[in-house]
Order: C-alpha cells, then structure tokens, then sequence
C-alpha cells in the first residue's frame, strides 16, 4: 500500500503529468464555457418570436419563474468559485442564462394580457 502512494505521489509530481492535467482541465474549462453559451443563447430565439409576435400565451411562467430560481441557485455557487480563483466560465454563462430568463419573464409580464389581432374568431 506504501509502495502504490508513494508511486502515485512521483508520477503526479512528474512535469509531463502536471502539464498533462492543466491541459484536461483547460479543454474542460472551454467545454463547459462553449457549452454554457450554447445553452445562454439557445433562449434568444424565443426571445426574438416574443418580440415579433407580442404573443406569450403558449408560455407558461411557472416554467420561467423555476428556471430563475434554479439557476439563481446556481448563480450563489458559480460565485464561491469565482471568489475561489476558479469556475469563471461557469459564472458568466450562468449569469448570462440568468440575464436572458428575466428577460423572458419580463416579456411573459409584458404581454400576457396582449390578445391577437383576429384571436377568437
């Protein structure tokens, strides 16, 4: 058992390893940011049909306000790591999702009274 900890410790502690690992950890980091925008901007095309149809009716804003509060939930944790020094692509894409969410809720406020031109004929 000695043996085996002590060999880990000297392979972790090799330059190539370490080099090795900040690598993988870079590309995880461009993942999660690539993936995070990704998700960010998969809300603007609803944001964009709100806007060009003043129409929320199909939208429920108890999906929206779930939303909100689960990545403001995530938003608290995204912020002990960045005050950690790590986890900085997770807080701007999260905080940029919860940009965009307020945004649609504001919109669903806008116009959820607003009724179509020819609705309910």
């Amino acid at each position: 058992m000695a043996n085996s900890v002590t060999a880990q410790a000297a392979h972790q502690a090799h330059p190539a390893y370490t080099f090795f690992m900040e690598g993988i950890g870079m590309l995880f980091a461009l993942f999660q940011l690539v993936g995070g925008v990704i998700l960010s901007f998969g809300w603007i095309p609803q944001i964009i049909q709100i806007i060009r149809t003043r129409s929320v009716a199909d939208l429920n804003p108890k999906t929206f306000w779930s939303l909100l509060i689960g990545i403001g939930l995530m938003e608290v944790y995204a912020v002990s790591l960045a005050v950690e020094g790590v986890g900085y692509a997770f807080l701007i894409t999260n905080s940029m999702s919860l940009v965009l969410i307020v945004v649609i809720l504001l919109l669903i406020f806008r116009y959820r009274h607003t009724v179509q031109s020819g609705a309910g004929k």
